[in-house]
C-alpha cells in the first residue's frame, strides 16, 4: 500500500499522517445492493507534514514513490479544504454509509451518518443508486462527490 511505503521510507519522522479519502457506497450487482469501499480522489494522496520541503525531496529521491504518485509536487490545501477533510469520516478517513428515511409525503430525512455534515453542499439524492451528490470547491476546482447511504425500511 502506498501509505505504508511512504511511512516506511520517511521513517515516520517527516510525515505525521498519510492517507486517501475513502467512502462506503451501496452498489447493485447480482440483483442486490452490496456495501463497497472506494477511494474518492484516486490520483491524490494526502500527506500531513510540517516539513514540506524535506518530504518533497524524499519523493524526488525515491523512484518507487514518485512512480506511484500522480503528481510529483505538493500542493498545500486551503483552509476550507482542510475543514472539508476534517469533517470526512473517522480517524481512518473512511466515510461510512449514512441512513436516510423517505417519508410518506416523499420528503427525505437524514437519520444518521456523516451526510449530516454535508447538508450545505448537498445538490442531489439519487434514491435508485443510493448516492448523495455533494458539490464543493476542492483541490482547486469545483468537485461533485458521491456519498453512499442506505434507506431505512428497504436496506436495513
Amino acid at each position: 500500500m502506498i501509505q505504508e511505503k511512504i511511512n516506511k521510507k520517511s521513517k515516520n519522522t517527516l510525515i505525521q499522517e498519510c492517507f486517501f479519502l475513502q467512502r462506503e457506497r451501496m452498489k447493485k450487482f447480482g440483483g442486490r445492493f452490496h456495501k463497497v469501499q472506494e477511494i474518492v480522489f484516486p490520483p491524490y494522496i494526502f500527506v500531513h507534514t510540517n516539513q514540506e520541503k524535506e518530504v518533497t525531496q524524499l519523493f524526488e529521491q525515491t523512484p518507487e514513490l514518485s512512480e506511484l504518485l500522480h503528481s510529483k509536487q505538493f500542493t498545500p490545501l486551503q483552509k476550507e479544504e482542510v475543514d472539508f477533510i476534517l469533517r470526512w469520516g473517522d480517524e481512518t478517513h473512511l466515510l461510512k454509509l449514512s441512513v436516510i428515511r423517505v417519508n410518506e409525503d416523499k420528503t427525505v430525512e437524514i437519520i444518521d451518518g456523516s451526510l449530516k455534515n454535508y447538508k450545505k453542499e448537498l445538490v442531489k439524492l439519487d434514491l435508485h443508486r443510493r448516492t448523495a451528490i455533494i458539490q464543493t470547491q476542492f483541490l482547486g476546482e469545483k468537485q461533485e462527490i458521491h456519498l453512499g447511504f442506505q434507506i431505512m425500511g428497504k436496506d436495513l
